[in-house]
């Protein structure tokens, strides 16, 4: 009798511990996929940020450079001064 109660211990013991591991194992698929939305979100912000940036430039360049003087030669001239100061 004794074997078979230390047996059925053994089952419940190693039944926990599967149950356990399953857990731990799903705890860390969520950190992960949490972990990559807040990587997606970081980048999402990134990128519209850059796009405000831009959009901003461009506004200045319309109002400012073309506008202002609608010299045909200035507004070929504006797109080689755009590119070093988006970047």
């Amino acid at each position: 009798m004794n074997k078979v109660v230390k047996a059925e211990n053994e089952k419940i013991a190693a039944i926990d511990f599967a149950t356990a591991q399953e857990t731990m194992a799903d705890g860390a698929r969520r950190a992960e996929i949490k972990k990559a939305d807040g990587i997606k979100q970081a980048r999402i912000l990134e990128a519209e940020r850059e796009a405000q940036a831009i959009k901003l430039v461009n506004e200045a360049a319309n109002q400012y450079l073309i506008r202002s003087n609608p010299n045909p030669h200035l507004e070929s001239g504006i797109s080689k001064i755009l590119p070093p100061i988006c970047s």
